[in-house]
């Protein structure tokens, strides 16, 4: 739907200053915060009837932890890569 292809670009528009302000372990944080807020906002969604996490919610969720350190470090590093 268009409202989450609007979701998604608000999302990359908002990479260069959120890749900014992570300081110099910018990789690091950016690993650590998606593996924190990438999981509640599942979470979150679950809760309030957006979705259904298939399976065990405790085997579910360090698997979209895994998933989203792993996007959010590299997409992190595709910024500081072409932003030069």
């Amino acid at each position: 739907p268009a409202w989450m292809v609007a979701l998604w670009v608000a999302f990359g528009a908002s990479l260069p200053s959120f890749a900014d302000k992570l300081g110099v372990h910018r990789l690091k944080m950016a690993a650590t915060l998606g593996a924190v807020a990438g999981p509640l906002a599942y979470l979150a969604g679950g809760r309030l009837g957006a979705l259904q996490l298939v399976g065990s919610v405790s085997l579910s969720l360090p698997v979209i932890s895994a998933v989203w350190a792993t996007v959010m470090a590299g997409l992190v590093a595709l910024y500081a890569r072409f932003d030069r």
